[in-house]
């Protein structure tokens, strides 16, 4: 990794160079290409103005931002490229492409039943037995009523020749 650090119109003690460089190495744990680094500090009417320029996996990232004092500029701009360095290296971990869709149309579908739409007063009432009975005449595989009883919707399905299972909502 190529470092440069720029100061504009102040000085950087050595402290401060010293705890750039650490958290600078701190983006190596990420085991990305870093191909050049740049760090400019610039000094205006007591305010510091920091920009960090980076160069990683064939993407650049740029970061500026401004405050009055240094040590907290460093935290921020340095944190800050933490986190991006870290979405960098989840996207490309996850492979996070976008999938291709397919796009079906209505008119592509072809129905392979046709739909019967039927309001709940329009169900008969009758007792399970008759349900029963109903099912055991027709050749159909299950009858939907309300049960005389409760009052409530039930459905009732032929399993086999022999079994007939009720469901009460």
């Amino acid at each position: 990794m190529k470092l440069k650090i720029t100061a504009r119109n102040c000085k950087i003690g050595k402290k401060d160079l010293d705890y750039i460089k650490k958290k600078l190495a701190a983006l190596e744990k990420f085991h990305m290409h870093l191909d050049k680094v740049f760090l400019t500090i610039k000094e205006e009417k007591l305010v510091y103005e920091m920009e960090l320029m980076l160069k990683a996996m064939h993407k650049d990232f740029v970061i500026k931002k401004k405050s009055e004092n240094i040590q907290e500029l460093i935290n921020l701009i340095l944190d800050k490229m933490l986190l991006q360095m870290a979405k960098l290296k989840a996207k490309v971990k996850n492979h996070s492409h976008p999938k291709s869709i397919e796009i079906v149309t209505e008119k592509d579908l072809v129905p392979h039943y046709s739909l019967e739409y039927k309001s709940q007063e329009s169900l008969d009432k009758m007792t399970h037995f008759e349900a029963a009975d109903k099912l055991n005449e027709s050749s159909n595989k299950m009858v939907i009523y309300i049960d005389a009883n409760t009052n409530k919707l039930a459905v009732a399905l032929k399993k086999n020749e022999s079994t007939i299972e009720i469901i009460e909502a």
